[in-house]
């Protein structure tokens, strides 16, 4: 019988080392082969990924470019905007400044108007009054009534049917109102001017008085000169003229008045 022998032990290490080493090697080069692949799969996702953040990139900056150049266009616009609104502005001051001026045109013709109405109005009151008379001194009674028609009678004889009013509203006893006398022409009042001088002599007219019928304006543009008339300063003959004089610019009448009082 043949006789078989076992291997002995060194060999029997040796084939085990080198199987192991066969599967060592084996699972370095799947480890390798899994490495390689997964580097791959890798590298190829990083590029994807680098691609895709290219493209975003690069969309990213044309919207960028896109809102610059929109921003440039808004800022010209701006600009443009603002020169406008410049000469708005210059424009508005300049037409304020005329409509200033055209306010105070306006006014200064509204003046002017007012002026002419009111000076239009003093003529036509003067020439309403011119012939007028006003007699001052005479009671609200019967007896008053009388008293008139007496001074009338002394005025103008001869003269009838005079018509007259009293002035203004009734005020109290105490006050008596002055009359207003309506002559038919300034010859007649002249007439009654240059006689009212010589009342004072009459004990029955001692408080009688006449004066021309004037205008509000009249007996304001007449105070001052009334009251420097009074004054101790206008002693000297050349003063007196003065004055006469200015009294006979307010009213023609007037001077003759100032003799009777």
């Amino acid at each position: 019988m043949p006789t078989h022998h076992s291997p002995t032990k060194p060999n029997v290490d040796m084939q085990r080392r080198a199987e192991e080493n066969l599967d060592i090697g084996a699972i370095r080069t799947m480890l390798t082969a899994a490495f390689a692949d997964s580097n791959n799969k890798q590298l190829n996702n990083l590029n994807d990924i680098k691609n895709t953040m290219s493209a975003s990139l690069s969309s990213i900056n044309n919207k960028l470019d896109s809102l610059i150049d929109r921003l440039s266009k808004l800022e010209e616009h701006t600009n443009v905007m603002d020169e406008r609104i410049h000469c708005l502005e210059n424009s508005n001051a300049d037409m304020q400044r005329e409509l200033s001026r055209s306010k105070q045109l306006t006014e200064a013709v509204k003046d002017e108007v007012q002026t002419a109405v009111s000076m239009f109005k003093e003529e036509q009151d003067r020439s309403w009054r011119k012939n007028n008379i006003i007699i001052m001194g005479v009671p609200e009674s019967e007896e008053g009534e009388i008293l008139l028609n007496e001074v009338l009678k002394f005025l103008l004889p001869g003269t009838h049917a005079l018509a007259f009013e009293r002035v203004g509203k009734a005020m109290s006893q105490s006050k008596t109102r002055p009359i207003r006398v309506f002559l038919p022409n300034k010859v007649l009042k002249s007439e009654v001017f240059k006689k009212s001088k010589l009342l004072k002599e009459h004990e029955a007219f001692q408080h009688i008085y006449v004066q021309p019928d004037r205008t509000k304006l009249q007996q304001q543009q007449r105070t001052p000169v009334q009251t420097r008339s009074q004054s101790h300063s206008y002693q000297s003959v050349n003063d007196r003229k003065r004055l006469r004089t200015e009294l006979r610019v307010n009213n023609e009448d007037d001077s003759v008045s100032m003799e009777q009082r």
